[in-house]
Parts: structure tokens; sequence; C-alpha cells
């Protein structure tokens, strides 16, 4: 199982959700124990996919999809043909046949549909009524695109070695002009004013290539070679016939203008090969896709928008609809599905936000815009709060947000306290705040004159306290009632202390350099911690003695977390990781990144029902999971 985990969470991280899910499948429905744990709900959740629609499978790789310019119908082929009606927003199935259909166009006016099938045959069909052929063609090849003329009659084809030309009703295809060579993938624009195709290169030259064309005058307007001798692998021209998007089997993106002979950007989009790219109709938005997903990017700068995630083969063909706001895709095992351009309402109050959280996870708060925050206690319902933006300083606790603010001389020392429901409330310390126990009351600080840490009691019942035995100490983490504070220090060091009494409880030669992440058990009787040695291990507070301890792949731990109901340990890496381990047997059972910003993940924690794990303000859920 922990095997079986660590690869599922590889797989998603390589964007192989079909591998990731036949791992999973196999322990969905156990006839004995239920092994699966938090990884296991944290996998599913990452590789669901965010498709609007799946439509009805064909049989075999599906070769084509296309989108009628009226945006009513739809088609796909492969060795079934299947042609879908929009009706109300939804695609309704209206025809399919076992006969294999490899490539598709549309007449402007929609009224009409051209099929090219992989024998060559080409037919001429109405789309409401695709089992009576008004015209037939053959080609003695298999079609690689098509396109119809703007004036509706004619219709641009390359095929093999040649582009041609067909007029249906007045005689066979015709050969417009000789190809470079055999093709390996073409491309026709909608307007049909520009083709292109990728060939191979020179014998001892340029691996493969972008022949560019002007499908009207049947002529080669310009080769494109990709850089760095990287081999081209797919192309896509613009409707406006203004710019040219390749894709390479390194995964790199590459667009051009018109008359392409300049880079507008090049960028490493994809980890593995390029398989298909496609423009929307205005030429805002760039789709490429590789391995299982889509991703969506800015046109302008190739900033990425939107990955999308849903399919578990290679995908094969891609299309935008006419209005630029969906997609159509299939892959080689058959499977057809609708995407929506902008994304769904996301059902997390916080997806997206960088969330600060509490020491026990139970409240979080997030940006809205400007001067407002979202509050929320985990499982309720979020409280808006007015802030001043210019705090960006701030910590959490089960009430509300701590804010602090620079004073004088570069001192941090004024706090402002923000409560739903309450007027802010100010409070001063004599440095900068560190961290706040989850009841709001203990607050951990640096003192600002003599750089020691600190816990200060907000009720004012007795004076602050030094924490530790010297300088550099990490951060106090606090136990979930409050009650305990744990710190590291940089010889290797943890200890516990009771914030009642402000005495050491608890203090062990714990790693062999410095001690960065620190988390006590909900029930108080276990210490994790996590060193710069990049190992964690699991303390007996009662007996001092080691529980157990855990290694990976990574060469230093920033941060740790028990999960509450002691059964997982995660730990934050150096390289932007999260590692996650059975504490009874020890196992890994599986590594995720969290995203936002490459670097060492330095916080760490699971919300109340083990649900959640909030890593540096991304939260990653395990939907459906629930602690025994």
């Amino acid at each position: 199982y922990a095997s079986d985990m660590r690869l599922a969470l590889q797989n998603i991280a390589a964007d192989k959700h079909g591998a990731a899910a036949a791992l999973l499948e196999n322990y969905e429905a156990p006839a004995g124990e239920d092994l699966r744990g938090f990884e296991w709900y944290l996998a599913r959740e990452l590789s669901r996919g965010n498709e609007a629609a799946t439509l009805e499978p064909l049989n075999g790789q599906v070769w084509a999809v296309a989108w009628s310019p009226d945006g009513r119908w739809l088609a796909a082929g492969a060795q079934t043909l299947r042609i879908w009606e929009m009706v109300n927003g939804s695609a309704v199935l209206r025809h399919s046949a076992e006969s294999p259909a490899y490539a598709f166009a549309f007449t402007a006016d929609s009224r009409l549909l051209a099929m090219a099938r992989a024998d060559g045959d080409l037919i001429v069909c109405d789309p409401a009524a695709p089992n009576v052929a008004i015209q037939k063609g053959r080609l003695s090849s298999i079609p690689q695109a098509m396109a119809w003329q703007a004036n509706g009659t004619t219709l641009e084809i390359l095929s093999g070695q040649f582009h041609w030309r067909w007029t249906p009703g007045n005689g066979e295809p015709s050969r417009a002009a000789p190809l470079s060579g055999q093709i390996r993938f073409g491309f026709l624009n909608g307007s049909a004013r520009r083709g292109g195709f990728v060939v191979p290169g020179p014998p001892g030259g340029d691996a493969w290539q972008i022949v560019v064309r002007d499908t009207e005058q049947a002529t080669v307007l310009t080769t494109v070679r990709t850089p760095n001798n990287r081999a081209a692998r797919c192309m896509a021209c613009s409707d406006d016939d203004r710019w040219l998007l390749i894709g390479d089997y390194t995964g790199h993106l590459t667009l051009r203008e018109t008359p392409f002979a300049e880079k507008a950007w090049e960028l490493p989009a994809h980890r593995s090969m390029v398989d298909k790219v496609a423009f929307s109709p205005d030429a805002s938005l760039v789709a490429s896709a590789a391995d299982h997903v889509i991703h969506l990017r800015d046109r302008a700068t190739g900033t990425l928008r939107r990955v999308l995630r849903g399919h578990y083969a290679t995908i094969s063909a891609l299309t935008f609809s006419p209005d630029g706001q969906s997609l159509l895709s299939g892959d080689t095992r058959g499977v057809v599905k609708r995407w929506e351009v902008a994304p769904a309402t996301e059902s997390s109050p916080f997806a997206g936000a960088l969330v600060s959280n509490s020491d026990d996870g139970a409240a979080l708060c997030w940006n809205v815009n400007g001067p407002q925050v979202r509050f929320l206690k985990w499982g309720g319902a979020p409280a808006t709060l007015d802030v001043d933006p210019r705090r960006k300083q701030r910590h959490v606790f089960n009430g509300g947000i701590v804010f602090q603010a620079t004073g004088a001389a570069g001192k941090e020392n004024l706090l402002t306290i923000h409560e739903p429901g309450k007027e802010p409330a100010e409070w001063k310390l004599p440095g900068k705040l560190q961290s706040c126990s989850p009841d709001g009351r203990w607050f951990g600080y640096t003192d600002a004159a003599t750089s020691l840490l600190m816990l200060a009691d907000r009720s004012g019942s007795r004076p602050p306290v030094q924490l530790g035995r010297g300088r550099l100490l990490s951060e106090p983490a606090f136990s979930a009632d409050s009650r305990r504070c744990a710190i590291g220090d940089q010889n290797g060091w943890a200890r516990i202390y009771d914030t009642a009494t402000s005495k050491e409880v608890f203090g062990v030669a714990a790693h062999r350099g410095v001690v960065r992440g620190k988390s006590l058990s909900r029930d108080g009787t276990l210490l994790a911690t996590a060193g710069f040695d990049g190992v964690a291990k699991l303390w007996d507070i009662a007996t001092g003695q080691l529980r157990r301890e855990f290694t990976g792949s990574a060469d230093t731990l920033w941060s740790v977390a028990l999960s509450p109901d002691g059964r997982r340990l995660a730990a934050g890496t150096g390289e932007s990781t999260v590692i996650l381990w059975d504490t009874a047997t020890g196992l890994e059972t599986g590594t995720v990144t969290p995203g936002g910003v490459p670097g060492p993940v330095e916080f760490l924690v699971f919300t109340p029902d083990g649900a959640a794990l909030i890593a540096d303000g991304r939260v990653l859920e395990a939907a459906g999971f629930a602690s025994p």
C-alpha cells in the first residue's frame, strides 16, 4: 500500500492521472482491512478531473474532434463516429455509427460537414443526417488535415505528400502542390488560408521542422526550425493568420508572429512531449496537451491560466468552441471531454488563496481584496474582517487574527488584534511576534533588545519569561490546548515548556543540527521533531524515549506535523515538497508538492479533523477522509 501510494502521488506530479487512478482503485473497495489513509484521499482529490462533461466514448483512439461554427454540432471520430447537438448547454448524442472517421471540416455556415476516413474516402453530409452522403470523393492516402475555403464550396486537404483541393460535385480531388516529403503532422486553420505540417529535416541537419504554407496560393511561406534543434511535434496557426504555435518533443512551446522568423516567446510548458496545440478563435488563448492534461495560457505572455485534468490517456485531439469559451478533446482510449475555459465556482472558500493558520489548524485567514481578509473556524462559515492592508505580518488564533506593525527605528512592537464582532484592540510587545497560541493568550516573540525568545501572557497576569537557553531559537509551536509550547535550537535540542508555569517539562538532544520543525500530538503525549539533518523523529514525552525515526530523500527538513489521529507524520522539506509517513510502520506513503513559490516548506499543520494539511499557506484537502 505504501509503495502504491508513493507511486500514485509521483504519477500525479507527472500528470499521469490514469496510472494514479489505477493504483487508487485497487484500494477503493477493500475486502479486508481498509488501508486507506490521508494520502489516498489526498491523491484522489489531486487527481480529480475538472471537465464540464464526459461524452459518449468512441471505439479506439480519437483522431479528430470538431465544433461547428454556429456552436450547434460537435463531432468526434475514431473507429466509430459520434455527432452531438448542443441543447441548453449540454451535448446530446444525435448520431453514432460504426464507421471510422479520421478528420472533419464544417462549412462556415455549419450546413455541411466533410468527413475523411482512414481508407481515404471523403464524404460530405448534413450534420443532422450524417448517414446520407451528399457528395463522395477519394484520396489515395490518409488525410492529415482539411478545411473549407470561405466560399464553402472547396476543401483544402493535406494528405500524404501532397496538398489537395476538392470541390465536391465537380470531380475528384486534385493535386494543388507537392509537399516536402511525407508529412508527420498536418494542420489547417479555420480560415483555410494558413496551413502547415511537420517533416523530417535534411540528413545530418536539423531535426523535425515546421513548413508553413499559404493555402490559397498553394505555396510555402517559410520553414521554421525549433530552437536548439528540438524535434517539432505539432503546430497550429491562428485563424487571423498572424500567429504560429509549435509544440516539441521536449515539452517546450514556441510562439512566433508572422512572418514567423522571430520568437514571440518560448517556454518549457510540459514535462514531456506536446501532443496537440490549439488557438482560441480570437487568438487570445492557446491550449497545449501533453501527458493527460491540457494547459490554457495567455497568448500574449504565455502565462499559465488553468490546468485541465480528467483524461487518463494521451490526448490525441483538441479544439476550441467558436466562442472560445469551451474546449473539446479526445484521447487514445476513445474518451471525449468538454471543458469550460473559465473556472467553475470553487467549492472550497479558500481555493487558490494564501492561507494563514492557527497552530492547531482550527482557524484560518486569507486575503480577499485590499483591506479585507476572511476568517474561518475550520468547518464553519467565514467572516470578513476589515484590516490595515499595510500590515503583512499576521498570526492566527482560534478567536481572530493578530497583525503586527513596524514601529520606530525598525522595532516591530505594536499589535492589532481583530476578532469577528469586536472592535480591533491594540497591544504593545517589546519585539517581533513569532507565534500565537490557539487560545490567543500566549505570544512567543523575539525581544528587540536581547534577541532572546520570550513568552508573553496577553492577560497581563505575569511579566514575559525567557524560553530556551540562548539565542537563535525557532519560534514556539503551541499544543492544541495551548498548555504547552515546543522550541528547537541550533544545537539540535528540542524542549517543551508548560505555558502556565513557564517550566521546562521535556528536553532532548534530538538532531545533529538545527531543530526547525516541532509538533505536539493532540493528546499531549508525543512530540514530533524535524531537523536540518534530513530526519524526522517521534518522541514519547513522558519517558523521553524515541518512538520512531523517519528518513526520506530530503537533505533538510524545515517543518513537521502530526495528524490528529497520530497515524500520519508530515514533514516539509527544503525542496518545496511534503513527505508523508505511516507512524506505526515508519513507511513513507508519499510525497506531494504544495505549490506556490519554490523554497523550503517552513510551516505545516493538519486541520482538527485530519482532512486537510496546510503547508506554507496552501491547503491540501483529502476530501472524504475521516479519522478513525
